[in-house]
This record gives structure tokens, C-alpha cells and sequence, in this order.
């Protein structure tokens, strides 16, 4: 076994202390490519009120489109963000034109890596639920092993992952379930602002700002957790037998 285990607690102090450190920066990048495209996307291919009337054709095609735009920004984000955090934590800050431009650069193997692990978690998920949760579990730092293990593909940055995972997957369950709690929080407490707001007369106008603000929240949050789990992950190493 390794000298030091995985704490959740730590990542989690190492996530904010990342964000802290460059909030700005993380939180106009969110706002961009996260809590806007997905307000825009609801403009664009609003989903009917009434769960059971059915899409046309065109209609389904534009939720499609703008839930994949959606997805392959929120992966850009995320990469983007991963490698500045990582360069302000090891006292290297490159500009954020760098981190634009992996980004860029691995767009197709980010959305291969998207797709593997996506199709592979969601049929894990479907059959007795166990099955997605453990590869969630190995693969948890696949995207940043792809964005900053180059020239990792999504083939071997989701076999990295599973390596650098290995004997922590309790305390990366626990960690996941830290975040999807406090994720879960801040998008309650916007719904409730927008219930507010909609109800505020004049205010309404602002509804849907709740929902912008809290869906950047979240994938800074994300992305910031992801890269601090990383960083754990390789200064502890993967447990032994």
C-alpha cells in the first residue's frame, strides 16, 4: 500500500485553493463556455413543458445539435481549465492563450474521448448501475491525462486513468459523491433565485441568469476538481497488492 491514501477532504481544499487563486479568470471562462451556450441552447431547442408531446423531426434535430454544441464547449472548458490550474499550482502560469490552444489542438481526441467513455459509463450505467459507477470511478482523471499527458489518446488517457486510480476508488467515489452533492446544491439555490426573480415582477428579466451563473459554478467547480484529484493521484501513486 502507498505511504499516504487519497483524501477527499484534500482534494477538495486543493480544488478551491485552485479556484481562489485565479477566480476570476475561471469564472468569466465558465460564464463563456458553459453557463451562456446552455441558457442559448434552451433558447435555440426549448423542450416542451408537456413531457409527453412529441418532437418533430426538426425540433428533435435542433435539441440534438445544441446539446452536442453544449457538451464539446463544456469539454473545451474543461481542458482548458484543467491545464491553467495545473500550471498556477506548479508556479509555471502560462498564458491562457496556451491553454486555448491545447484545447484546440486535442478537439478530436477529446471528442473520442467524450464519446468512449460516455457510450461505455451510460451502458455501464443501464445494466445493474454497479458496472458505470466503477468506470467513473477508473476513469475520473482521464481528461486530464488527455490534456496534459500529450500525446495520450482517449484509449490510453482512459488505461492511464484506470492505472492512476487504482486502489483509491473508495475515496474517489466519496470525493465524486462530495461534488455531485455540493454541485446539486448550488443548482437548487438558483432554482430558488429563479422562482424568486420570476416572481419579482419587474426582476423577472433576470431569471435566467440563476441558471447561467450556477451552470458556470458548476463546471469550474468540475474542472477543478478534476485537476486537483490529478495532481493528488500522481504525487501519492496507485496503491500496490
Amino acid at each position: 500500500m502507498p505511504a499516504e491514501t487519497l483524501s477527499p477532504a484534500r482534494v477538495v481544499r486543493l480544488a478551491a485553493e485552485m479556484v481562489r487563486r485565479d477566480a476570476e479568470v475561471f469564472l468569466l471562462l465558465g460564464l463563456l463556455l458553459a453557463g451562456l451556450p446552455s441558457w442559448m441552447a434552451g433558447l435555440v431547442a426549448p423542450v416542451p413543458a408537456d413531457p409527453d408531446a412529441m418532437l418533430t423531426d426538426g425540433e428533435l434535430l435542433r435539441v440534438m445539435l445544441a446539446n452536442l454544441v453544449v457538451v464539446v464547449l463544456s469539454g473545451v472548458l474543461q481542458v482548458i481549465l484543467v491545464h491553467r490550474a495545473w500550471t498556477q499550482a506548479e508556479g509555471q502560469p502560462l498564458p491562457l492563450r496556451a491553454g486555448i490552444d491545447r484545447a484546440l489542438r486535442l478537439l478530436p481526441a477529446l471528442v473520442g474521448l467524450m464519446l468512449l467513455e460516455g457510450l461505455a459509463v451510460g451502458l455501464g450505467l443501464v445494466f445493474l448501475v454497479v458496472p458505470g459507477i466503477i468506470l467513473l470511478c477508473c476513469w475520473a482523471v482521464s481528461l486530464p491525462v488527455l490534456a496534459l499527458q500529450p500525446p495520450a489518446g482517449p484509449v490510453e488517457a482512459l488505461r492511464r486513468s484506470t492505472e492512476m486510480t487504482r486502489g483509491h476508488r473508495w475515496a474517489v467515489l466519496t470525493l465524486g459523491v462530495i461534488f455531485v452533492g455540493l454541485n446539486a446544491a448550488v443548482l437548487i439555490v438558483a432554482w430558488f433565485a429563479a422562482a424568486l426573480l420570476l416572481l419579482a415582477g419587474p426582476l423577472s428579466v433576470f431569471a435566467g441568469l440563476a441558471g447561467v451563473v450556477a451552470n458556470a459554478a458548476v463546471s469550474v467547480a468540475t474542472a477543478a476538481g478534476m485537476a486537483a484529484l490529478y495532481r493528488e493521484l500522481l504525487r501519492i501513486g496507485p496503491a500496490t497488492a
